[in-house]
């Protein structure tokens, strides 16, 4: 029931003609049953959009929708010209269309054309700033505004049906998954390097195996293909935990600022291939070291199917080293193993990595009752994981403590010691003093020393 025509336009003619829909006065109103638009998001234009334009030589997005009056778009098909009358009928929607909206909106895209706007400018004031955002230029920026670009151009009819478009074309817009993300990404350094660390041909640890020539493929130590671990698993680790390894390793092993940094919002610009080659030696060396820890090597040595299924390694939460076979055990340990080599080089003596992997592989990473030690960092009181960016932090704190409490001040051990207790529900302002011997409940909520470290 709605009639579109598919163009291309220049970025330039975009810039100049089409309209922010955000920043137009007659779309913008308090009633939330009038409003046909969302509000512009400045930063996200400033700092992923348009560097994203100005900075790739490969930049390309989808088609942006533009609304115009009912009326205003004029089209002559090819096959009205007499030197196209035998090819009639694919010409009947080939042909020249003449739009006399001058102010056309753009209804899906508003935050690429504002984008186009700011790299074709080098700065663009927004209606809920005070002041203009400067644009640092790009290696790109002054081929920007030749570069075609799709539009999808549609007639508006009525509110509720351009409300109804819209909605409907960012609601089934489904996003990539982090795994996807990984996979497909060619500009994130530490992308690129964690696929390279499943390469069978470069002979990597993690390396996917190859089909034998009978059909059957062997299980692979690391799944690609989803973000968690079920208990049925094969798989030692999962590819993202594989990707946060590597952004926690390249960060440790400094100088690589044209990588990302973990946590943080960024459109990275592909490193040369020296870069990653150099990257891919680093981090290779950590995870030769990691696949020699006890669990991982007995894993593969024996066949993957030995930590799978209930009565496997991974669900047995008596395993010394059970909370390894889970991502989120898995990405703190390395953390923190960074953090204690990290201390260490700022004591003056260095904790390799073979020795920090040495060091872990000594730690008991069991969690059987509620009273473990990790209780309260990545693993709830029932044994569940949690996964939050904080928890798996103060868990690769307690194991840079545990490897390397002689790199750590005593100001960083109460600081630790307080965050842990903090974490397992202990309460750091009760006076023992008050608290008789038979009452239990608020015996528990005296704080507790921390685990002794590994005598080294």
């Amino acid at each position: 029931s709605t009639t579109y025509w598919l163009t291309t336009m220049t970025a330039a003619e975009l810039s100049s003609a089409v309209r922010v829909a955000n920043e137009t006065e007659s779309w913008v109103v308090d009633d939330p049953t009038q409003r046909r638009q969302r509000e512009l998001k400045a930063n996200r234009i400033h700092k992923e959009l348009a560097p994203y334009l100005q900075n790739h030589p490969h930049r390309f997005w989808g088609s942006i929708i533009v609304l115009v009056e009912p009326g205003s778009a004029i089209f002559e098909p090819l096959d009205k010209f007499p030197e196209f009358e035998s090819y009639r009928k694919p010409t009947k929607q080939l042909g020249y269309l003449v739009l006399n909206d001058e102010h056309p909106i753009a209804l899906d895209g508003q935050h690429r054309i504002a984008a186009i706007q700011m790299v074709i400018q080098g700065s663009r004031e927004f209606r809920t700033s005070k002041k203009a955002l400067e644009l640092e230029p790009g290696g790109f920026s002054r081929d920007v505004p030749d570069d075609e670009m799709c539009v999808l151009i549609v007639e508006h009819e009525t509110d509720e049906k351009t409300r109804t478009i819209f909605n409907k074309v960012n609601r089934h817009a489904k996003p990539t998954s982090r795994s996807d993300n990984i996979i497909m990404d060619e500009d994130d350094g530490n992308a690129i390097v964690a696929r390279m660390l499943l390469d069978a041909d470069r002979g990597s640890p993690l390396a996917l195996p190859k089909r034998k020539p009978n059909g059957e493929i062997e299980p692979a130590i690391v799944n690609w293909e989803t973000n968690t671990l079920g208990q049925n698993s094969k798989a030692l680790t999962t590819l993202s935990a594989v990707y946060d390894t590597v952004c926690d390793i390249l960060e440790d092993a400094g100088g690589f600022t044209d990588f990302p940094v973990k946590g943080k919002d960024s459109d990275p610009v592909r490193p040369d291939d020296d870069r990653l080659e150099e990257a891919y030696e680093i981090v290779l060396k950590w995870w030769e070291a990691i696949m020699r820890i006890d669990v991982f090597a007995e894993a593969v040595s024996r066949g993957l199917e030995g930590i799978a299924g209930q009565d496997g390694d991974r669900a047995n939460r008596h395993h010394r080293q059970a909370l390894l076979l889970k991502p989120v055990g898995l990405m703190a340990v390395v953390q923190g193993m960074v953090f204690a080599r990290r201390r260490s080089i700022e004591s003056g003596i260095e904790l390799s990595v073979q020795e920090a992997v040495r060091r872990v592989n000594q730690l008991d990473f069991s969690y059987p009752s509620s009273e473990n030690m990790w209780r309260g960092t990545v693993i709830k009181e029932d044994g569940g994981m949690v996964s939050r960016k904080e928890k798996k932090k103060l868990a690769a704190e307690l194991v840079a403590y545990l490897i390397g409490a002689d790199y750590m001040s005593r100001e960083e051990k109460d600081h630790l010691a307080d965050d842990w207790n903090r974490a397992r529900g202990k309460d750091l302002k009760i006076d023992i003093a008050t608290i008789s011997e038979d009452d239990e409940e608020s015996l528990n909520l005296v704080p507790e020393d921390l685990p002794s470290p590994l005598s080294v």
